[in-house]
């Protein structure tokens, strides 16, 4: 924490406390290579793994962080993805893990019958759309046919799981520094955001491969679980010789309480104000009327 001089009045810097949050993916898609030029994106499912014919299959998934301010601070992070389908005869232990995505791609609208053929290689892709070949259909292919480690996905994985079965699931990626250091970098750099790649660890066996529940799911969606602070940002102005005001961001969701006391050291904090639960973020303001020469402020969020 860090004292802010203004005039004869001393400001305490905010104190703040944990919020936590579940996110919903924006986008979400499959990398099919039985069918390396089409799309998957509006399916109920994504693919990971290999399948009986030895044919590998990757998913694609992003969530859309930009609703929190760039100086948030993320202090866990875990990912819960769920199992909707798996082989009759799969092996006995599969990890699965989160590679960060390095470039943008397109998630697309393609949608199969969930009973035909065409449930596990989607449908022809469409200008814009992900494929096994492609990032952005027809161009922007990837640096080898379903991604290159390293080039269009990290070589380093975020975080990984051992997977069993739909039984099983929901299954939870659970927080590390490496998943934690992703969502910092997207919060902070917006543009830089283009998700996890589900990559199977053992794809060089068959009947490993799972289906995964997407958005169009409303029952299964992939679920990004952050639990962070936002650190108000305080503006003070001394409007005259005993009125001074506090001003600052509050955030959707959050209740604040303004306290005050005379001595950094000594005495309780006393309330000023509360500002209740909003919908919407807006511009709080608090007005303090005082002949003291010295006074310590604190904003608690919640």
């Amino acid at each position: 924490m860090a004292l802010l001089l203004w005039g004869t009045f001393l400001i305490f810097a905010p104190a703040t406390f944990a919020a936590t949050h579940s996110f919903t993916t924006v986008a979400d898609t499959s990398l099919l290579e039985v069918a390396p030029n089409n799309n998957h994106g509006g399916f109920f499912g994504m693919n990971a793994g290999t399948t009986q014919n030895y044919k590998l299959t990757r998913a694609l998934f992003r969530f859309d962080l930009s609703s929190l301010p760039t100086n948030t601070v993320v202090l866990s992070a875990a990912v819960q993805l769920v199992v909707t389908r798996e082989p009759d005869e799969p092996p006995p232990t599969i990890t699965f893990g989160l590679r960060r995505m390095l470039r943008p791609w397109g998630e697309g609208d393609k949608n199969p019958p969930p009973v035909s053929p065409g449930a596990g290689s989607g449908l022809p892709a469409s200008p814009g759309d992900a494929t096994w070949n492609h990032a952005f259909f027809p161009t922007n292919a990837w640096s080898t046919p379903g991604g290159a480690s390293g080039v269009d996905f990290s070589a380093t994985e975020s975080s990984f799981k051992e997977v069993y079965g739909v039984d099983q699931s929901p299954y939870l990626f659970q927080n590390t520094p490496e998943l934690i250091d992703d969502v910092v970098a997207w919060i902070a750099q917006p543009q830089t955001n283009f998700g996890w790649m589900l990559l199977c660890n053992e794809e060089h066996l068959n009947f490993s491969a799972r289906r995964w529940g997407t958005r169009e799911d409303p029952n299964n969606p992939p679920l990004l679980e952050l639990e962070y602070l936002v650190p108000p940002v305080v503006q003070i102005v001394k409007t005259n010789s005993t009125q001074t005001r506090l001003q600052f961001t509050a955030w959707a969701d959050h209740t604040y309480d303004v306290l005050y006391r005379n001595s950094l050291t000594t005495g309780s904090w006393l309330p000023l104000t509360n500002l209740v639960v909003a919908p919407t973020n807006y511009a709080a303001v608090v007005f303090d009327s005082a002949s003291v020469t010295q006074r310590f402020y604190r904003v608690n969020a919640y």
